[in-house]
């Protein structure tokens, strides 16, 4: 402190003087080299005023009285020697000075250095402080993004070697084609009978035997009966068909809930008094939202999770602790589940590769036989056509109806969902058919009806007993030819539209009411051969989902936890204030750019 204050005594002194400077060059009455020893020697006794402080080598002029008050010839070197120290005296201040501004400026060098140490002593503190947050955040990107992915990756490896089982595999294959098989005859059954959403209701029915599928294999995984007779273990399907019951149970309150909230919006139509139920019952209607969202995750999440959870804890699905326990599992390991399906989507489709090439080369093999027989019957009717002219319309129609088979089964799916098209053509059909053989009996009518006349005119002219009128007669014939001939050319063409009318007839409607019977065969064999595919699949992902059940540390904190922990143990205040401090400096530098970005614009 009292260097400091002796440095800014200085440094006034230094002010006054450089005033001073500033007045002598202002008025210009004292010369340039002549005004800086006399501004140094003024320094130098101002700052010896100020902060009394003398130099030590300064003459003493009472040892010089006292050696000139004895007298004598003394006296004679009084002027000399007072000049002499004058001039001594002067040279000193003038080096005092100067020394005293080289003192200045090593303060001020020391001034600098502790101002850079306190700035760069700041700056580490306030990084010390930012820094726990980051090291935290690293830590957990880290872990989280390297660690913990590998490790996913890895027991997703370790689960492909055991899908090929033979156990496994049969137990797949049967839940695998009832999935499939209930999937399509809901879908059959939309389609068919044209009721919306069926689709929906089979695709969740059908996780039912999926979960079968992946308990069963837990429970394999967990007895290690892997290798026992499939015979020992087919009649212990126990965990598989307790994990369906949970999740029908899940499945049949939900719908019970939906159900409830659809009866009280209707009640929101009552005239009148609608509205009064509709505003009663909005937050009934909210919490029914927030369970059926509860219920979803139970019924998609715990499909996956449940199959392993009931072999390693008491579960009931009618117990609001089982399920709440249930529930905390899966919101712990959400992430890892949902993170899971990259790896093992990757291997299931890996693992399903062989099979699928199989099934493939026999789809092409059947489908190629399937093409040449139909292409035989094809170029037969093609001969037929050239030797059977009055057959020509039916063996065309014959031929694009071999042609429609030849695209089977891969046009089935838009042909049963063109079907009403389908329906509404064939009614318009039997329409023009019915208009048509209208049209022919009214031609047919008209004919006998002008046949007859002719005849009758023609008779009574015969009959005349003046003398008969023979042109008369031969024109009424002639008309007759006529009349005749047109009916005939009529018939011909309105018997051929009936004729080709009723053979459009007969192709739509076998077509339209063979139709469902062909879809459900044609998607009956696609689920055969999916079945071949997935059963793969769904093996692996039973295997997989009873590793990440068994990857788990319940007893232990998770691993931000351990990271936040690990920062108290160097100071219980640095991450609640490194968080809070890194915060406020986001939120900052956010609000400036925010500003600066609205402040372009403007």
């Amino acid at each position: 402190m009292e260097q400091v204050l002796r440095f800014s005594k200085k440094l006034i002194t230094l002010a006054i003087v450089a005033i001073l400077y500033g007045v002598s060059l202002q008025y210009s009455f004292i010369p340039f080299f002549i005004s800086i020893p006399i501004l140094l020697l003024a320094f130098s006794i101002i700052c010896s005023r100020i902060t009394r402080e003398t130099p030590k080598e300064l003459y003493n002029y009472q040892r010089s009285e006292k050696f000139f008050a004895r007298g004598g010839l003394r006296d004679l070197a009084r002027i000399p020697v007072v000049l002499l120290a004058f001039l001594h005296d002067v040279a000193v201040w003038l080096i005092w000075g100067i020394y005293q501004l080289f003192i200045m400026f090593t303060d001020t060098l020391w001034a600098f250095k502790k101002l850079v140490y306190y700035i760069f002593y700041a700056i580490l503190w306030v990084l010390k402080l930012l820094l726990p947050f980051w090291r935290i955040v690293l830590n957990f990107i880290f872990f989280y993004c390297v660690k913990w992915p590998w490790w996913i990756y890895r027991y997703a490896f370790k689960a492909l070697p055991k899908t090929f089982n033979t156990n496994i595999l049969r137990l797949s294959f049967g839940g695998t084609f009832l999935a499939l098989l209930v999937f399509q005859l809901f879908y059959f059954l939309e389609l068919t009978l044209e009721i919306k959403g069926l689709r929906i209701m089979g695709a969740i029915l059908s996780v039912l035997p999926i979960s079968w599928i992946f308990a069963e294999i837990a429970s394999l995984r967990a007895q290690k009966k892997l290798k026992a007779p499939y015979a020992e273990i087919r009649l212990q399907f126990r965990n598989g068909l307790e994990t369906v019951r949970g999740i029908l149970f899940f499945l049949m309150f939900f719908v019970v809930m939906l159900l409830a909230q659809a009866g009280l919006n209707w009640l929101g139509w009552i005239p009148k008094s609608g509205i009064l139920f509709l505003g009663a019952t909005i937050n009934i209607n909210f919490l029914i939202n927030i369970v059926l969202l509860f219920l979803l995750v139970l019924i998609v999440l715990g499909a996956v999770v449940l199959p392993s959870f009931r072999l390693y804890n008491d579960f009931r699905e009618t117990s609001a602790a089982n399920v709440l326990q249930l529930l905390r599992f899966i919101g712990k390991r959400f992430f890892q589940v949902i993170g899971g399906f990259v790896p093992s989507a990757f291997f299931a489709m890996l693992s399903a590769v062989p099979v699928t090439l199989v099934v493939i080369a026999a789809l092409f093999a059947t489908i190629r036989i399937k093409d040449n027989i139909i292409q035989v019957k094809i170029d037969k009717h093609a001969r037929q056509i050239a030797v059977e002219p009055g057959s020509e319309y039916k063996l065309i129609k014959g031929i694009a109806e071999l042609k429609y088979y030849k695209q089977f089964p891969s046009s089935i799916i838009s042909e049963i969902e063109h079907r009403p098209f389908l329906l509404a053509e064939l009614n318009n059909s039997r329409v023009k058919l019915r208009e048509k053989k209208n049209e022919l009996a009214a031609a047919k009518e008209y004919a006998s009806r002008k046949t007859e006349f002719f005849e009758k005119a023609i008779s009574d002219e015969k009959l005349k007993s003046i003398a008969v009128n023979q042109t008369r007669i031969e024109d009424l014939s002639d008309s007759v030819s006529l009349l005749k001939s047109q009916f005939a050319g009529t018939e011909k063409k309105l018997t051929s539209d009936i004729d080709r009318l009723n053979i459009d007839i007969e192709f739509a409607a076998r077509k339209y009411n063979q139709l469902p019977v062909v879809f459900f065969l044609g998607t009956f064999f696609m689920v055969v051969c999916l079945t071949f595919v997935f059963v793969f699949v769904f093996g692996y992902f039973g295997n997989f989902f009873y590793n990440s059940f068994i990857f788990r540390n319940d007893n232990q904190p998770a691993q931000w936890k351990i990271f936040i922990e690990k920062e108290k143990t160097i100071d219980h205040k640095q991450p609640l204030l490194s968080a809070t401090l890194n915060i406020v400096l986001i939120l900052a530098l956010t609000l400036i750019l925010f500003y600066q970005d609205i402040s372009l614009l403007l």
